[in-house]
């Protein structure tokens, strides 16, 4: 069996000979489809441009000005595309903290520059690298969905307010928003991809970061019409949000998520979400990036334990589950060989019929 056919049955529930494994190794089954920073656009003269160190690396975007040596790796001040001010701290990683957003009332909306969601150089060097993994499931990239580009463009505070007071102009900028991903989801559609990746992180430490009030009145809908035009082209979608979704968890069901993918199981809890979502939506998790993989928080026993975890609680539904690596794991300062001893509980416990005990 294949990764791409494995990945559907798991996410179908249709027993897979074994449990799917998203990393970076041979035996991997899923590979992302990243979104590009196009060649055309340059940032002005004020500050450095916002790209990731993996686009400079790859030579996909190159600035026309001449830049400092090493600049990417010192603290800076950059601008991307959407207008957005970031100040990056020089981490190969490092997302950075917004510091000037372009809507900070809302007389700016009119100018605001939305980027050619239809522009090929977005998606050129990964389509062709696609072509090189047929028997491989593929998920195309909508980094810094709804909510995460919403509060980039217009601040934390003002976005907070808008969550408990919306105005018209609050749904006109999440109309322009839903079209871009509808735009970009639509393109990775046309280039084959087998599923849709959707980024936006909605939790805290104890709980969403809006109301499910607030959710279902602004961002439902358009999650829903989104996901809606994935299922009609017959993709299923994945979402990564980070922190305690619980509350927020129903509504993105009743949307049409697919399967959610979690970096800290804790945060929404592993025998809970088998408890109320098991067998009708997949989860494709990590084994715990803050309680267990750190240096220092836990053990090469504790991974094995927590990965025999996963796979009983969420991969006993003829299917349910995806194990998968953190893609920057040195972010993490991790024990060391954490994710081989990961890799290595999967490929003992991860196969069907299921038996961990």
């Amino acid at each position: 069996m294949n990764g791409k056919k494995r990945v559907l049955k798991a996410i179908e529930f249709d027993r897979p000979d074994r449990v799917p494994y998203a990393g970076f190794r041979l035996d991997t089954d899923l590979i992302p489809m990243i979104l590009l920073t196009p060649k055309t656009w340059q940032p002005t003269a004020l500050y450095f441009p916002y790209v990731s160190p993996l686009e400079l690396s790859l030579g996909t975007w190159r600035s026309k000005r001449r830049l400092p040596r090493h600049w990417i790796h010192t603290k800076h001040q950059a601008i991307d595309e959407w207008g957005i001010v970031w100040e990056r701290f020089g981490t190969f990683t490092s997302q950075g903290q917004v510091i000037d957003p372009p809507i900070k009332t809302w007389e700016n909306l009119e100018s605001l520059h939305v980027p050619d969601p239809r522009d090929p150089h977005r998606y050129r060097l990964f389509t062709r690298l696609g072509k090189l993994f047929p028997r491989k499931f593929k998920t195309g990239d909508l980094s810094h969905f709804l909510f995460e580009r919403y509060h980039f463009l217009r601040g934390w505070e003002n976005s907070m307010r808008d969550l408990v007071r919306p105005s018209p102009q609050v749904e006109s900028l999440l109309n322009m928003l839903c079209d871009y991903f509808m735009a970009v989801a639509d393109e990775w559609i046309q280039r084959g991809v087998d599923g849709i990746l959707l980024v936006d992180d909605l939790g805290g430490q104890r709980e969403p970061l809006m109301s499910p009030k607030a959710f279902q009145s602004l961002f439902f809908p358009r999650y829903k019409k989104i996901i809606e035009y994935c299922h009609d082209h017959g993709k299923p979608v994945f979402l990564h949000s980070c922190g305690d979704v619980r509350e927020v968890m129903p509504a993105l069901v009743e949307a049409g998520i697919d399967v959610f993918q979690f970096d800290s199981p804790d945060m929404t809890g592993i025998e809970w979400c088998a408890e109320n979502f098991g067998g009708k939506v997949a989860f494709m998790d990590v084994v715990d990036i803050q309680n267990v993989i750190p240096d220092g928080k836990g053990t090469p026993e504790g991974i094995i334990a927590y990965t025999k975890r996963l796979i009983h609680q969420l991969g006993r539904f003829d299917g349910g589950l995806i194990l998968s690596e953190y893609p920057t794991p040195k972010d993490l300062h991790p024990q060391p060989r954490a994710f081989g001893i990961m890799h290595g509980a999967w490929k003992r416990f991860g196969r069907y019929p299921l038996n961990v005990e």
